[in-house]
């Protein structure tokens, strides 16, 4: 391919590196094995640990050496596909400025399993929640493409990027391991996937939009700004980890999330004639399946649903009961068995609730692919040099990364997130549901019915979160950074919101 030639013969000649990287040797081998062409022997020169709550993620670089490399001895078909591999990898190089990155997954902990590693724990889990991101970035990605060609001509706006999965070590697809057959090997270790690096430097950094690149720059800025500490629905919230938007700006950023990727990826499954849905293969029903609940009696996607989770939080509440039980804890004999008896109320309440609401049921609104946390910190950000100084402007988003909470579930999810994560207060997260309920009634007929009911939902689904790992029934998931104090502090604020949200019944938990 003429186009990957200035890339393999302009690069300096280079010696192999010693080996002095945390990134494993056998994904830097197999990263040099694929990228290598006869004649150009790829050699990775840097590797680049990114920070990550729970995976390990580094940035790969590479260079050409000019040693020549063996031809494959295989049958023609696996030469053709070896062919095919090693293309599609340096074009990534190509478009990504020779780097890639990795990401191995070591943890389980998310959302949906109440941030806990899966009952199966361990290495089953890690994978289970791989398989799952990866579905989320492939899924992203078709849902997005198909957005961005009808939109092409309608927006003046870099268009929002997801990198590309090039290799997944566990991957069910047909030519797993980019050469035909599965790697035994590998699936005893972490799994790993190899993807497209889409930031500054590289020509998918704002989305090869119409507009000339040079017009934007990279603003990292944003997120290191974000705020430690934040009043946010009634009282000061800590966040020490990366931190909330700023209050006067959290609406607005919202927004403009919303407006460029939560409904661009929606509508493609909501649009019945033009939608994604209708031209999905195979491959893409597997990764529905890796995004939506675990089903034993069923082989189709099942998205996550309201009930599911209401379950999902009954079924923690009966672990705590039996751990608390087995310790001779009761109620009325400790502050943690009175809230969670106060929990198991809540929960009953709220399913009765619910059971009433017509718009909470499986067919009110169309399931689609949600992010569910897009803060900051998972999206790279860019704005116009013009407005490099200008504070009051909300960067764009040119790519949307860690898709780890990545699910198949009602969109309503997601954006109750946004309202209680980003926005920080009811009034924002008002606006910001309401903007939401209208671009879904107005386009595609959905009614999405009041915010209370979720609000509820993600109050409950905070306390029971923080009471597991108080009583440490995570199972070695993800580790809170607030002392035991710092949390019954935390639940008595969501016990106050819940009473905010007209049940007096929680008032003895609530804080003062």
């Amino acid at each position: 391919d003429g186009q990957l030639q200035p890339l393999l013969t302009e690069q300096p000649t280079m010696a192999r590196p010693e080996r002095q990287w945390s990134c494993p040797e056998h994904i830097v081998r197999y990263i040099e094995s694929v990228t290598s062409l006869p004649g150009q022997r790829a050699v990775v020169v840097g590797v680049e640990e990114v920070k990550s709550a729970q995976q390990l993620v580094y940035l790969v670089s590479i260079y050409f050496d000019g040693t020549p490399t063996s031809v494959s001895n295989g049958s023609a078909t696996d030469t053709a596909r070896d062919a095919t591999i090693t293309t599609s990898f340096q074009r990534a190089l190509l478009d990504g400025g020779n780097k890639l990155v990795v990401r191995i997954w070591k943890a389980s902990g998310r959302w949906w399993n109440l941030n806990t590693n899966e009952a199966s724990s361990g290495e089953t889990g890690a994978i289970r929640m791989a398989r799952s991101e990866v579905a989320g970035y492939r899924m992203a990605r078709a849902a997005i493409t198909a957005t961005n060609e009808k939109r092409a001509s309608l927006s003046s706006l870099p268009k929002v990027t997801i990198p590309e999965v090039l290799y997944f070590s566990h991957d069910n697809r047909k030519h797993c391991d980019g050469r035909g057959n599965s790697n035994s090997r590998e699936k005893t270790q972490r799994p790993f996937a190899i993807m497209t690096y889409v930031g500054d430097g590289s020509s998918y950094f704002c989305g090869d939009s119409s507009n000339s690149s040079n017009d934007w720059i990279c603003d990292i800025k944003y997120a290191k700004d974000m705020m430690k500490v934040r009043h946010e629905y009634g009282f000061d919230e800590p966040h020490p980890r990366h931190g909330r938007v700023k209050e006067d700006k959290a609406l607005e950023y919202a927004l403009n999330v919303m407006n460029t990727v939560v409904l661009p990826i929606q509508s493609a499954f909501f649009s019945a004639d033009d939608g994604i849905m209708p031209r999905l293969g195979n491959e893409y029903e597997q990764d529905l399946r890796a995004l939506g609940r675990v089903s034993e009696c069923r082989t189709d996607a099942e998205p996550y649903q309201y009930h599911d989770m209401i379950d999902i939080c009954r079924d923690a509440a009966a672990e705590m009961n039996r751990a608390l039980r087995k310790k001779g804890i009761g109620s009325d004999n400790s502050t943690i068995g009175n809230l969670v008896s106060i929990l198991c109320q809540c929960i009953e309440t709220l399913s009765t609730e619910s059971n009433k609401c017509c718009w909470l049921n499986s067919k009110a609104v169309t399931p689609a692919l949600c992010h569910m946390d897009l803060q900051p910190q998972n999206l790279i950000l860019c704005r116009r040099k013009r407005d490099v100084y200008s504070v009051n402007i909300v960067p764009h988003v040119s790519s949307v990364l860690d898709w780890e909470e990545a699910c198949y579930a009602d969109p309503r999810f997601e954006v109750l997130l946004m309202g209680r994560k980003i926005c920080a207060s009811r009034q924002q997260a008002d606006k910001l549901w309401a903007h939401y309920s209208q671009r879904l009634k107005g386009k595609h007929r959905l009614e999405v019915g009041p915010i209370e009911p979720w609000l509820k939902l993600e109050a409950i689904h905070s306390i029971t979160t923080l009471l597991m790992q108080s009583m440490d029934l995570v199972g070695g998931g993800r580790s809170p950074w607030e002392t035991k104090p710092d949390l019954l502090g935390k639940i008595k604020r969501e016990f106050s919101r819940l009473k905010a949200l007209g049940w007096d019944f929680v008032a003895s938990c609530a804080a003062a």
